[in-house]
């Protein structure tokens, strides 16, 4: 099976700690919090272009609140173009909520057996196909030797947790 997405930074980090793994179940109830988690899990707390690979970026706010952006776009100043955390990963071009998606990692990487479809259906609220969906992009991700992905974070927060149980 083919990877035709570029993961490699998206969890390019050392084992989840304590405090992130407590972020990660955050950003399971909250769509911030999951966009800034995977944020700060892809760009390390330095936001990047995605297009050109410039520094000078910017989040773009919602003129008549002056919060964040309701779609959670970056904008460079170099290119003027717009991206999201999404783009260039298995995210992209998913209209699946980003906390689903937290949830999911959470789920397969806690679980030692397959995570049953219908089980995270009932428990999320989207619907059968969207959660077939969801899990066919994270299998594909891990299923590349090639591209470190997702296999990163998934087997380390199981590790974290036999880490963690033992002492």
């Amino acid at each position: 099976m083919i990877n035709r997405y570029n993961d490699q930074a998206l969890f390019d980090f050392p084992i989840l700690s304590p405090e992130d793994l407590q972020v990660l179940m955050s950003a399971c109830d909250d769509e911030t919090m999951a966009y800034e988690f995977m944020e700060f899990r892809r760009w390390g707390g330095v936001p990047v272009c995605i297009h050109c690979g410039d520094l000078d970026v910017y989040q773009m706010m919602d003129a008549r609140t002056g919060k964040r952006n309701h779609r959670f776009l970056w904008r460079c100043r170099v290119c003027k173009r717009q991206y999201t955390v999404r783009i260039g990963t298995v995210l992209e071009k998913s209209r699946i909520s980003l906390r689903h998606w937290c949830r999911a990692f959470l789920k397969i990487g806690l679980s030692r057996n397959v995570v049953n479809p219908m089980a995270f259906h009932r428990e999320t609220g989207i619907s059968y196909k969207s959660v077939l969906f969801l899990m066919r992009r994270i299998r594909e991700a891990m299923s590349n030797s090639k591209s470190i992905s997702f296999n990163v974070i998934i087997p380390r927060v199981s590790e974290l947790c036999k880490n963690n149980s033992s002492t």
